[in-house]
């Protein structure tokens, strides 16, 4: 049976991270691509590889890699192999990455042991590119027509399109932006910065 997996390299690195923010420690392992792919990936198999004996519904999780801009949060089983597909076939390392289900998103905070694990996962990767995840400002009760892509105001207001995420949280955007290929990834990155549900998820004009 093939794999679900579009065609990667098998060296690739895979590392799996829980953190904490109260404490400085970490639970790190890796895997190549060809462990990932022979043994297949689940939420719940993420917990079981750092030995987290708990429900899933009490963490949150979320992927990275060189080629996005920021970690995008898995909702779901399925959500592991749409993101991979979309942008991590060409990188070097994936990282996914656990946290409690109420602790702030990677692309908003960094945890305690954060510079530890990078230089851990850097010196294993060995020169492999291992990105850090870019803390992005705060979007809330972002308004009127200043587009949080670029920081810049859009003249036409014909081409904005605002993003409700619930809790009195909006964020501005050209239509361009938002239809290219990556708006899935995009409107996922913002559910994850406001802890947000994809069924909470609606447009305004």
């Amino acid at each position: 049976m093939s794999s679900p997996f579009k065609t990667a390299l098998d060296e690739q690195l895979w590392f799996f991270l829980k953190e904490d923010m109260n404490l400085p420690t970490f639970v790190q392992h890796q895997y190549t691509f060809a462990d990932v792919r022979r043994n297949g990936i689940k939420l719940e198999n993420i917990l079981t590889i750092l030995n987290v004996k708990d429900e899933v519904q009490k963490f949150a999780f979320y992927l990275h890699s060189a080629s996005m801009a920021a970690a995008v949060r898995l909702l779901s089983d399925e959500s592991i192999l749409v993101t991979y597909n979309l942008y991590c076939q060409k990188d070097d390392v994936v990282t996914i990455l656990v946290r409690g289900i109420n602790e702030p998103s990677p692309n908003t905070s960094r945890s305690p042991s954060h510079q530890n694990s990078l230089r851990e996962r850097r010196k294993i990767s060995r020169g492999a590119l291992v990105p850090e995840i870019f803390i992005q400002p705060a979007s809330r009760h972002a308004s009127g027509t200043i587009d949080v892509s670029t920081m810049e105001e859009i003249e036409d207001e014909s081409k904005m399109v605002t993003l409700d995420l619930g809790n009195g949280d909006f964020v501005t955007f050209t239509k361009e932006y938002l239809i290219c290929k990556k708006s899935p990834a995009l409107i996922c990155i913002f559910l994850a910065n406001t802890n947000s549900r994809l069924d909470h998820f609606s447009t305004r004009r």
